[in-house]
């Protein structure tokens, strides 16, 4: 899907969204979006280091809802909470 529909499911549904190659996904959380990465950082998109980079990503096409199946950030997240 496209980031449009990306985002309307973060913001609407708080669904977890990412891309096909990525371990990490995005989420919407107090009016803006946050991004889990691979080595566990936590970043708020409007402190990305590399604009172009953030851009690229929000302009494909294979955006989908991150599950403990696909996206390996959310499984440690979802084992290590105690």
């Amino acid at each position: 899907m496209n980031f449009r529909a990306a985002l309307f499911r973060m913001k609407n549904y708080g669904a977890k969204m990412k891309r096909a190659i990525w371990k990490g996904y995005w989420e919407w959380r107090d009016d803006t979006i946050f991004m889990h990465c691979k080595d566990g950082r936590v970043m708020d998109i409007r402190e990305t280091d590399d604009v172009a980079f953030t851009l690229d990503n929000i302009l494909a096409n294979d955006w989908k809802n991150a599950t403990p199946g696909n996206c390996p950030v959310l499984v440690r997240e979802t084992t290590c909470n105690l």
